[in-house]
C-alpha cells in the first residue's frame, strides 16, 4: 500500500510515500505535515513513528517537532509498529531492528525473521500483546523468535486487524475471521455479487464495537457481525478507487479510533462516522 492511516487519542495520522500529515478527528483540521520520501507510520506513546529510506524517525504527536532519528534498513523499508506492551518500535523484519520508543536506541539488530518466502509477506503485518504477526507465522517482538508453528493465510491483508484475539484476514472475495489461540477458522463471509457482477474486498476491515467493517469493489461499506460474520447493513458511497499499486496520499482503507470509524474510498474525500 502506498499510504496508512492511524489514529492516536484525538488525532488522526495519515502518510503516504510524499508526505505526513496529521488532523483533529472530529473536525479534520489539519495541526501539521511533514513532506518527504515516507515508507508508512505507526503511533504511541504520543509520537508518530515513521520509516525513510535507511532511517526510522519519531514525531512528537501534537507539534510534529522531531524527537529522534535512528539508523533503519538499507535494504528494506517499510512499516514501523509500536508495541505498547514493551514500549518498542519494530522498525523493520528484513533485518530486525529493535528501537527503544522513547529515545531510538537500538535494542536488537538481528538477522531477517524465518518468514514464508513470499515477496508479498514483506509488508505484511501487526503487533498484539508483545507479538509480532508476520507474514503467516508468529514471533516475539523483543527476540524475533518463532513461537508459534502453526501458519495462517494472510491473502491480501496488508496490516490485518485484531481484537478480542481475533485476527480479520482479507480473502478478497472473502473475509476471514480466525482464533489466535487455537489458529482455527470462527466464521468466513463470502462477498456477494451485485447484479451479475463479481464484487472484492478493497483494503483491510477494520471492527468497532462488536461490528466488523470492509469495504467492497461496489463502493459500498458494510457491516458484519462480530462474532458471527452476518451482515448488518451497508452505506453507499458514489466511487471507489483501488490505489494500493499508485504512488498517491488518496488512501483506500477504513480506520477507528476515538470512537469513529473513517473511511476512505480512494477519492478525494474522506468520511468520518459517529454514532
Amino acid at each position: 500500500a502506498s499510504g496508512y492511516w492511524s489514529v492516536y487519542k484525538d488525532w488522526l495520522v495519515v502518510a503516504s510515500q510524499i508526505n505526513v500529515q496529521v488532523v483533529e478527528a472530529k473536525t479534520g483540521k489539519s495541526l501539521w505535515q511533514k513532506t518527504g520520501s515516507f515508507r508508512g507510520l505507526d503511533t504511541g506513546n504520543n509520537k508518530v513513528f515513521v520509516t525513510k529510506d535507511e532511517a526510522v524517525e519519531a514525531y512528537d504527536l501534537a507539534t510534529g517537532s522531531l524527537v529522534w532519528q535512528a539508523v533503519g534498513p538499507t535494504r528494506l523499508t517499510i512499516r514501523p509498529f509500536y508495541d505498547p506492551q514493551n514500549n518498542v518500535v519494530i522498525g523493520s523484519y528484513a533485518n530486525y531492528y529493535v528501537y527503544e520508543a522513547d529515545t531510538g536506541a537500538i535494542l536488537l539488530q538481528a538477522p531477517a525473521l524465518d518468514v514464508a518466502q513470499n515477496p508479498y509477506f514483506s509488508d505484511v503485518a501487526q503487533v498484539y500483546k508483545g507479538l509480532l504477526f508476520h507474514g503467516d507465522q508468529v514471533f516475539d517482538t523483543m527476540t524475533g523468535k518463532q513461537i508459534h508453528p502453526q501458519k495462517f493465510q494472510m491473502w491480501r491483508s496488508s496490516t490485518p486487524f485484531i481484537v478480542d484475539d481475533v485476527i480479520l484476514l482479507n480473502g478478497y472475495k472473502e473475509l476471514v475471521a480466525e482464533n489466535l489461540s487455537s489458529f482455527s477458522s470462527i466464521w468466513r463471509y463470502q462477498v456477494p455479487d451485485s447484479e451479475g457482477n463479481p464484487l472484492g474486498i478493497i483494503g483491510d476491515p477494520v471492527a468497532l464495537d462488536g461490528a466488523v467493517y470492509i469495504l467492497l469493489s461496489d463502493a459500498s461499506l458494510r457491516a458484519l457481525d462480530l462474532k458471527t460474520g452476518k451482515e448488518l447493513g451497508k452505506w453507499q458511497s458514489a466511487q471507489i478507487v483501488d490505489r494500493r499499486d499508485f504512488q498517491t496520499p488518496f488512501i483506500t482503507a477504513l480506520e477507528t479510533g476515538d470512537d469513529m470509524l473513517f473511511a476512505s474510498f480512494g477519492t478525494n474525500e474522506l468520511c468520518a462516522f459517529g454514532e
